[in-house]
């Protein structure tokens, strides 16, 4: 599970426009990058998630770590002005939480562990 970091800011600053422009940056990013066998969805405003079929913890850390540090890099520009922004990321494991809910809350409570902890990081907890 990701969440664009200070994403209110973003709308606030450059506007709604750009704010869908970084929005589309990033799912062209996960789309791009992730495999075919991947499931990505928009959970909802700057939220977005992904499953890595046949992965484990750590791979899927390692995915998540490189595609983080991609985001971070882009330029995103709004009349003149360059920007970028990052994502902060919780990962959780099927195997650790077999039932869905289960494995949401864990990438959730993982999420909110790596804003708290000063965002734009990856965090997959003691599972």
């Amino acid at each position: 599970m990701i969440d664009i970091d200070h994403f209110k800011q973003i709308n606030d600053r450059y506007g709604h426009g750009t704010g869908d422009t970084v929005l589309k940056t990033l799912a062209a990013l996960l789309e791009r990058r992730l495999r075919q066998s991947d499931h990505i969805g928009r959970l909802g405003g700057e939220e977005f998630g992904f499953i890595l079929p046949d992965s484990s913890l750590e791979q899927a850390y390692e995915i998540t770590e490189q595609l983080r540090e991609q985001f971070s890099e882009l330029n995103h520009f709004s009349d003149g002005i360059h920007f970028q922004c990052s994502f902060s990321a919780g990962i959780a494991c099927s195997t650790n939480h077999p039932e869905v809910l289960s494995l949401l809350e864990a990438a959730d409570n993982n999420l909110y562990i790596a804003k708290q902890a000063g965002r734009n990081q990856t965090v997959s907890g003691a599972e």
